[in-house]
């Protein structure tokens, strides 16, 4: 969810129609109608003052079962996109702990060899070949 669950009250509460205000925060929130109403439940809105559902025709039925698996999806590449970043940061920050040894043991040898640390050494590695 984008909002808080106060949020999403909040708005309920200032809205002129509560139905499509619910639509409309299911879509802010990229989530399903359903879980608007839940969220408005746990805020302390009276289950049984909110809008009924209507009930649609068949077709448009299977419109909103997709409609309802696309938010789902819409949700589950959020929040991979939300996780992906930290844990790309964590495998670099491993990785750089683990580097930061070996660079110190190459500095050493290049020290050893007579090529030193400002890169006088031949080509850039260690044995002087390109």
């Amino acid at each position: 969810m984008e909002m808080t669950t106060s949020e999403i009250v909040r708005a309920y509460k200032e809205a002129a129609d509560k139905r499509k205000q619910i639509t409309i925060l299911s879509q802010m929130n990229l989530c399903t109608t359903d879980e608007i109403r839940d969220e408005l439940i746990k805020g302390g809105i009276d289950g049984r003052t909110l809008p009924k559902k209507r009930k649609q025709p068949q077709k448009a039925a299977a419109n909103a079962d997709a409609a309802s698996e696309a938010e789902e999806v819409n949700a589950l590449i959020k929040e991979a996109l939300e996780n992906y970043k930290p844990t790309i940061e964590a495998q670099l920050r491993e990785v750089e702990a683990k580097a930061a040894p070996l660079a110190r043991k190459i500095s050493l040898i290049e020290k050893l060899l007579g090529g030193g640390s400002n890169g006088n050494h031949e080509g850039g590695s260690i044995n002087g070949t390109k």
